[in-house]
């Protein structure tokens, strides 16, 4: 006798089925577009190349914890965090709830690296500050159009260090730029930096959503040529009731 609580409905289960095989796909997908599987091979091979006792099949737990030391495995993580984040409308629906002014900002990939061209060995990270807050992309292979992605919210504050209220008035007496750092790990695990842009942000406050390719500035006697460029959008949110005009921006 089988109880009628625990029969199980076949359409429920197909459904759940169907569920299940179209999460894995957008992993896959994510996983793949992001560029980790190719970082990951790349690490493997390197690691096995330089380990020739190792025994891919006696000493995987070895082979996981090197990924994880060189944060191979963090990328994962945090590439399908991206994948699984909440979309813009639930993201201004809290902020809104929030009562506070926070800058909306999404890496959508680099191009002109050209120096990376021939650097396969290497990776990539994109490094985001403003005012106290820190985030960065994934780590992506070295190449001239690096795969960086990420999205994050960049809350303002007021010289007080209290919350900055949705007011365009206010917030444009906010002169702290958005600083954006790409850096190069190389196969010895030492990193340098590519080169560096300070992100005049408060034009948004004319349109309150902008999308636009910035420089990344090279160093030293590079600093004339760009590095490469940066692609990003940045939204306001919520959308202050009223916006600036650019003369007074």
């Amino acid at each position: 006798y089988v109880p009628a609580s625990r029969l199980v409905n076949p359409h429920e289960a197909d459904a759940a089925s169907a569920d299940i095989a179209k999460l894995r796909e957008t992993i896959h997908e994510q996983l793949r577009s992001g560029g980790v599987y190719q970082n990951i091979r790349a690490f493997a091979r390197e690691f096995i190349r330089e380990h020739s006792e190792f025994d891919a099949k006696a000493d995987q737990d070895q082979l996981v914890s090197a990924l994880r030391e060189k944060g191979v495995i963090d990328s994962v993580t945090r590439s399908l965090g991206a994948a699984f984040s909440p979309t813009p409308s639930q993201i201004s629906d809290s902020v809104a709830r929030g009562g506070r002014a926070v800058l909306h900002l999404s890496v959508n990939g680099g191009r002109g690296f050209m120096h990376s061209q021939s650097d396969h060995r290497s990776t990539l990270m994109l490094h985001i500050g403003f005012q106290s807050q820190r985030y960065h992309t994934a780590a992506v292979p070295s190449s001239p159009d690096p795969r960086f992605r990420h999205t994050c919210l960049l809350n303002m504050a007021q010289s007080t260090g209290d919350p900055m209220p949705p007011d365009a008035n206010r917030m444009v007496g906010c002169v702290d730029p958005i600083i954006l750092v790409v850096t190069k790990e190389h196969p010895d695990s030492s990193r340098t930096i590519v080169g560096y842009h300070a992100l005049e942000w408060r034009r948004i406050l004319e349109t309150g959503w902008v999308t636009m390719v910035v420089e990344i500035a090279g160093l030293g006697s590079a600093s004339r040529v760009p590095a490469g460029v940066v692609e990003l959008s940045l939204e306001l949110l919520p959308r202050p009731g009223q916006l600036l005009s650019l003369i007074h921006i």
